[in-house]
Protein backbone atom coordinates (compact mmCIF):
# COMPACT_ATOMS: atom_id res chain seq x y z
CA UNK A 1 0.00 0.00 0.00
CA UNK A 2 1.47 3.53 -0.68
CA UNK A 3 2.61 5.80 1.80
CA UNK A 4 -0.09 8.54 1.46
CA UNK A 5 -2.62 5.67 1.66
CA UNK A 6 -1.09 3.97 4.57
CA UNK A 7 -1.13 6.61 6.77
CA UNK A 8 -4.48 7.86 5.35
CA UNK A 9 -5.67 4.44 6.79
CA UNK A 10 -4.15 4.62 10.71
CA UNK A 11 -4.78 7.81 10.94
CA UNK A 12 -8.72 7.50 10.34
CA UNK A 13 -8.50 4.68 12.86
CA UNK A 14 -6.72 6.46 15.58
CA UNK A 15 -9.18 9.82 14.97
CA UNK A 16 -12.41 7.61 15.27
CA UNK A 17 -11.37 6.18 18.43
CA UNK A 18 -10.76 9.65 19.49
CA UNK A 19 -13.90 11.57 18.15
CA UNK A 20 -16.17 8.09 19.21
CA UNK A 21 -19.25 9.46 20.19
CA UNK A 22 -18.84 12.73 18.40
CA UNK A 23 -21.57 14.37 15.95
CA UNK A 24 -20.55 18.20 16.44
CA UNK A 25 -17.84 20.04 17.87
CA UNK A 26 -16.55 23.26 17.75
CA UNK A 27 -12.83 24.18 16.94
CA UNK A 28 -11.21 26.22 19.74
CA UNK A 29 -7.93 27.71 19.12
CA UNK A 30 -7.72 27.60 14.74
CA UNK A 31 -4.16 28.87 14.06
CA UNK A 32 -4.19 32.20 12.94
CA UNK A 33 -0.24 32.90 12.14
CA UNK A 34 1.80 32.34 9.27
CA UNK A 35 2.84 28.76 10.58
CA UNK A 36 2.18 26.27 7.16
CA UNK A 37 2.41 23.31 9.58
CA UNK A 38 -0.20 24.17 11.87
CA UNK A 39 -2.74 25.46 8.67
CA UNK A 40 -1.93 21.82 7.47
CA UNK A 41 -3.02 20.15 10.78
CA UNK A 42 -6.62 22.05 10.82
CA UNK A 43 -7.35 21.54 6.71
CA UNK A 44 -6.42 17.57 8.20
CA UNK A 45 -8.60 17.82 10.76
CA UNK A 46 -11.42 19.20 9.09
CA UNK A 47 -11.34 16.86 6.27
CA UNK A 48 -11.34 14.22 8.56
CA UNK A 49 -14.83 15.67 10.02
CA UNK A 50 -16.13 15.50 6.84
CA UNK A 51 -14.81 12.13 6.42
CA UNK A 52 -16.65 11.07 9.34
CA UNK A 53 -20.13 12.99 9.56
CA UNK A 54 -19.10 15.39 12.31
CA UNK A 55 -20.63 18.76 11.70
CA UNK A 56 -18.25 22.22 12.89
CA UNK A 57 -20.60 24.23 14.16
CA UNK A 58 -18.03 27.08 14.57
CA UNK A 59 -14.42 27.23 15.32
CA UNK A 60 -12.53 30.16 16.50
CA UNK A 61 -9.10 31.62 17.22
CA UNK A 62 -7.55 32.24 20.36
CA UNK A 63 -8.13 35.90 19.83
CA UNK A 64 -11.96 35.38 18.67
CA UNK A 65 -12.66 32.72 21.16
CA UNK A 66 -15.30 33.47 23.02
CA UNK A 67 -15.11 33.74 27.32
CA UNK A 68 -17.87 31.86 28.02
CA UNK A 69 -17.22 28.33 26.58
CA UNK A 70 -20.79 26.77 27.98
CA UNK A 71 -22.53 28.84 25.91
CA UNK A 72 -20.83 27.06 22.21
CA UNK A 73 -23.27 24.48 23.14
CA UNK A 74 -21.90 21.75 21.32
CA UNK A 75 -20.97 18.61 22.69
CA UNK A 76 -17.91 18.67 22.38
CA UNK A 77 -14.67 21.41 21.80
CA UNK A 78 -11.57 20.31 20.04
CA UNK A 79 -7.81 22.14 20.30
CA UNK A 80 -5.51 22.23 17.28
CA UNK A 81 -2.91 19.37 17.06
CA UNK A 82 0.57 20.63 16.31
CA UNK A 83 3.50 22.64 18.49
CA UNK A 84 3.78 21.11 22.31
CA UNK A 85 2.85 20.81 25.35
CA UNK A 86 5.04 21.87 27.93
CA UNK A 87 5.49 25.36 28.56
CA UNK A 88 7.49 26.26 25.37
CA UNK A 89 4.23 28.32 23.82
CA UNK A 90 2.75 30.30 26.44
CA UNK A 91 -0.16 31.31 25.44
CA UNK A 92 -1.20 28.28 23.63
CA UNK A 93 -1.14 26.36 26.90
CA UNK A 94 -2.61 29.23 28.82
CA UNK A 95 -5.78 28.51 26.45
CA UNK A 96 -5.67 24.70 26.87
CA UNK A 97 -5.78 25.47 30.51
CA UNK A 98 -8.73 28.08 30.52
CA UNK A 99 -10.88 25.18 28.53
CA UNK A 100 -9.99 22.62 30.85
CA UNK A 101 -10.84 24.80 33.99
CA UNK A 102 -13.87 26.74 32.77
CA UNK A 103 -15.70 23.94 30.52
CA UNK A 104 -18.62 22.16 31.89
CA UNK A 105 -18.09 18.49 33.21
CA UNK A 106 -20.16 17.47 30.26
CA UNK A 107 -18.00 19.08 27.11
CA UNK A 108 -15.58 16.63 25.83
CA UNK A 109 -12.80 18.79 25.43
CA UNK A 110 -10.32 17.31 22.79
CA UNK A 111 -6.55 17.94 22.57
CA UNK A 112 -5.94 16.98 18.93
CA UNK A 113 -2.04 15.29 18.31
CA UNK A 114 0.36 17.17 20.02
CA UNK A 115 4.33 16.51 21.34
CA UNK A 116 5.08 16.79 24.60
CA UNK A 117 8.35 17.90 25.79
CA UNK A 118 8.05 19.23 29.30
CA UNK A 119 10.76 22.48 29.69
CA UNK A 120 10.52 22.10 33.42
CA UNK A 121 9.44 20.22 36.47
CA UNK A 122 6.82 23.16 36.50
CA UNK A 123 5.21 22.85 33.33
CA UNK A 124 4.74 19.37 34.03
CA UNK A 125 3.16 20.44 37.23
CA UNK A 126 0.96 22.99 35.18
CA UNK A 127 -0.38 20.16 32.40
CA UNK A 128 -1.05 17.50 35.61
CA UNK A 129 -3.18 20.03 37.34
CA UNK A 130 -4.67 22.00 34.21
CA UNK A 131 -5.41 19.53 31.10
CA UNK A 132 -4.36 16.29 32.81
CA UNK A 133 -6.54 16.86 35.45
CA UNK A 134 -9.91 16.65 33.48
CA UNK A 135 -11.63 13.32 33.47
CA UNK A 136 -13.38 14.66 30.35
CA UNK A 137 -10.96 15.03 28.13
CA UNK A 138 -9.17 13.40 25.52
CA UNK A 139 -5.54 13.94 24.83
CA UNK A 140 -3.70 12.50 21.86
CA UNK A 141 -0.05 12.90 21.11
CA UNK A 142 1.85 11.61 18.17
CA UNK A 143 4.85 9.59 19.20
CA UNK A 144 5.49 6.84 21.86
CA UNK A 145 7.88 9.76 24.10
CA UNK A 146 5.27 12.14 24.67
CA UNK A 147 2.48 9.24 25.40
CA UNK A 148 5.69 7.84 28.38
CA UNK A 149 5.87 11.97 29.71
CA UNK A 150 2.15 11.69 30.86
CA UNK A 151 1.00 8.67 30.98
CA UNK A 152 0.74 9.00 34.59
CA UNK A 153 -0.94 12.47 34.45
CA UNK A 154 -3.47 12.27 32.33
CA UNK A 155 -7.35 11.35 33.88
CA UNK A 156 -9.31 11.32 31.21
CA UNK A 157 -8.47 9.55 27.91
CA UNK A 158 -4.71 9.55 26.41
CA UNK A 159 -4.48 8.21 23.27
CA UNK A 160 -1.25 7.54 20.77
CA UNK A 161 -2.24 9.38 16.90
CA UNK A 162 -0.52 10.23 13.62
CA UNK A 163 -0.58 13.41 12.77
CA UNK A 164 -3.68 15.10 10.81
CA UNK A 165 -2.15 16.15 8.05
CA UNK A 166 -2.02 12.35 6.37
CA UNK A 167 -5.98 13.07 6.04
CA UNK A 168 -4.83 15.37 2.77
CA UNK A 169 -3.69 12.62 0.96
CA UNK A 170 -1.71 13.15 -2.03
CA UNK A 171 -0.09 16.80 -2.05
CA UNK A 172 -0.12 18.21 -5.89
CA UNK A 173 2.78 20.10 -6.16
CA UNK A 174 5.04 21.53 -9.10
CA UNK A 175 7.66 20.47 -10.97
CA UNK A 176 11.03 20.83 -8.84
CA UNK A 177 13.62 23.29 -10.49
CA UNK A 178 16.54 22.73 -8.33
CA UNK A 179 18.22 19.86 -7.07
CA UNK A 180 17.25 20.34 -3.74
CA UNK A 181 15.71 22.93 -0.98
CA UNK A 182 16.35 23.64 2.17
CA UNK A 183 13.61 24.94 4.66
CA UNK A 184 15.40 25.35 8.11
CA UNK A 185 13.41 26.84 11.68
CA UNK A 186 14.40 29.79 11.99
CA UNK A 187 12.63 29.97 16.08
CA UNK A 188 13.78 28.31 19.10
CA UNK A 189 12.59 25.15 18.36
CA UNK A 190 15.93 24.55 16.09
CA UNK A 191 18.88 22.65 17.52
CA UNK A 192 21.38 24.63 15.10
CA UNK A 193 20.41 27.12 12.55
CA UNK A 194 21.08 26.23 8.51
CA UNK A 195 22.55 29.95 8.01
CA UNK A 196 22.74 31.85 4.77
CA UNK A 197 20.74 29.95 1.90
CA UNK A 198 17.57 28.22 3.97
CA UNK A 199 14.13 29.12 3.79
CA UNK A 200 11.49 29.10 6.82
CA UNK A 201 7.61 29.19 6.08
CA UNK A 202 6.62 32.34 4.29
CA UNK A 203 5.09 35.06 6.16
CA UNK A 204 0.92 36.30 4.89
CA UNK A 205 0.64 38.82 2.82
CA UNK A 206 -0.73 42.31 3.98
CA UNK A 207 -4.49 41.74 3.81
CA UNK A 208 -4.48 38.90 6.14
CA UNK A 209 -1.60 39.67 8.26
CA UNK A 210 -3.75 43.05 8.71
CA UNK A 211 -6.79 40.68 9.45
CA UNK A 212 -5.04 38.85 11.96
CA UNK A 213 -3.57 41.55 13.68
CA UNK A 214 -7.51 42.41 14.30
CA UNK A 215 -8.19 38.94 15.78
CA UNK A 216 -5.68 38.96 17.75
CA UNK A 217 -7.13 42.00 19.69
CA UNK A 218 -10.63 40.94 19.39
CA UNK A 219 -11.00 40.00 23.37
CA UNK A 220 -10.71 43.62 23.96
CA UNK A 221 -13.82 44.30 21.35
CA UNK A 222 -15.93 42.25 23.80
CA UNK A 223 -18.44 39.57 22.49
CA UNK A 224 -20.30 41.21 19.36
CA UNK A 225 -16.48 42.46 18.38
CA UNK A 226 -15.31 38.99 18.54
CA UNK A 227 -18.71 37.50 16.58
CA UNK A 228 -18.07 40.22 13.90
CA UNK A 229 -14.68 39.36 13.20
CA UNK A 230 -14.36 35.77 13.19
CA UNK A 231 -14.87 33.77 9.88
CA UNK A 232 -17.11 30.89 9.27
CA UNK A 233 -15.68 27.38 9.72
CA UNK A 234 -15.49 27.27 6.02
CA UNK A 235 -13.84 30.75 5.81
CA UNK A 236 -11.20 29.65 8.51
CA UNK A 237 -10.50 26.36 5.75
CA UNK A 238 -10.14 29.21 2.89
CA UNK A 239 -7.43 31.02 4.89
CA UNK A 240 -5.56 27.94 5.91
CA UNK A 241 -5.51 26.50 2.32
CA UNK A 242 -4.07 29.74 1.49
CA UNK A 243 -1.14 29.34 3.71
CA UNK A 244 -0.40 25.84 3.21
CA UNK A 245 -0.28 26.70 -0.67
CA UNK A 246 2.00 28.94 -0.26
CA UNK A 247 4.08 26.49 1.82
CA UNK A 248 3.38 23.69 -0.64
CA UNK A 249 5.34 26.46 -3.86
CA UNK A 250 8.36 26.68 -1.30
CA UNK A 251 8.84 22.95 -0.67
CA UNK A 252 8.17 22.16 -4.45
CA UNK A 253 11.08 23.86 -5.77
CA UNK A 254 13.71 20.92 -4.64
CA UNK A 255 13.77 16.92 -5.85
CA UNK A 256 14.53 16.92 -2.29
CA UNK A 257 13.72 18.81 0.53
CA UNK A 258 16.18 19.05 3.51
CA UNK A 259 14.48 20.13 6.85
CA UNK A 260 14.32 19.96 10.76
CA UNK A 261 10.35 21.06 10.48
CA UNK A 262 7.76 18.07 10.99
CA UNK A 263 5.64 19.37 8.81
CA UNK A 264 8.00 20.43 6.27
CA UNK A 265 8.59 16.66 6.25
CA UNK A 266 5.37 15.04 6.56
CA UNK A 267 4.32 17.25 3.86
CA UNK A 268 7.42 17.07 1.37
CA UNK A 269 6.67 13.42 1.64
CA UNK A 270 3.00 13.37 0.74
CA UNK A 271 4.50 16.00 -2.49
CA UNK A 272 5.76 12.90 -3.51
CA UNK A 273 9.67 14.04 -2.47
CA UNK A 274 12.57 12.75 -1.19
CA UNK A 275 12.79 14.31 2.42
CA UNK A 276 16.09 14.16 4.46
CA UNK A 277 15.29 15.37 7.79
CA UNK A 278 17.78 17.06 10.28
CA UNK A 279 16.11 16.73 14.21
CA UNK A 280 14.73 19.58 15.84
CA UNK A 281 16.01 20.95 19.73
CA UNK A 282 13.61 18.42 21.10
CA UNK A 283 13.60 15.45 18.22
CA UNK A 284 10.33 15.98 17.18
CA UNK A 285 11.10 14.62 13.85
CA UNK A 286 12.98 11.59 15.15
CA UNK A 287 10.69 10.57 17.40
CA UNK A 288 7.69 11.13 15.34
CA UNK A 289 9.20 8.58 12.47
CA UNK A 290 10.47 6.11 14.96
CA UNK A 291 7.10 5.78 15.79
CA UNK A 292 5.15 6.12 12.84
CA UNK A 293 7.33 5.74 9.58
CA UNK A 294 8.79 2.03 10.07
CA UNK A 295 7.89 0.18 7.13
CA UNK A 296 5.56 2.80 5.80
CA UNK A 297 7.09 3.21 2.14
CA UNK A 298 8.34 6.78 3.16
CA UNK A 299 11.10 8.47 1.26
CA UNK A 300 12.66 9.72 4.21
CA UNK A 301 16.29 9.73 5.75
CA UNK A 302 17.78 11.28 8.61
CA UNK A 303 20.87 13.02 8.61
CA UNK A 304 22.60 14.72 12.07
CA UNK A 305 23.72 18.00 10.87
CA UNK A 306 22.76 20.52 7.91
CA UNK A 307 26.49 19.54 6.63
CA UNK A 308 25.70 16.10 6.10
CA UNK A 309 22.52 16.42 4.45
CA UNK A 310 23.18 18.82 2.28
CA UNK A 311 26.29 16.49 1.41
CA UNK A 312 24.15 13.52 0.84
CA UNK A 313 21.81 15.44 -1.66
CA UNK A 314 24.79 17.25 -3.66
Amino acid sequence: MPYTETMHRIAMERFSELFEGISSLSFADVPDYPNVGDSAIFLGQATFAREAGIDIGSAYSIGTLPRGISRLEVRAVAINGGGNIGGRYAHHEDNRFRLAREMPDDQVLIQCPQSVFFEDEHARRNFEAGLGARTAARIAVRDEESFSAVRELVSGRLLLAPDAVHFLGRIDAPAPRARFVVLGRADDESAARFGAGALDWPVDRPVLRATTWARKRAAGLGPAGQRQLNPSPARWERIAALRLRRGIRMLALGEVVVTDRLHAMLIALQMGRHVVAVDNANQKLSRYARTWLGGSGAALSFATSWDEAIRSVE
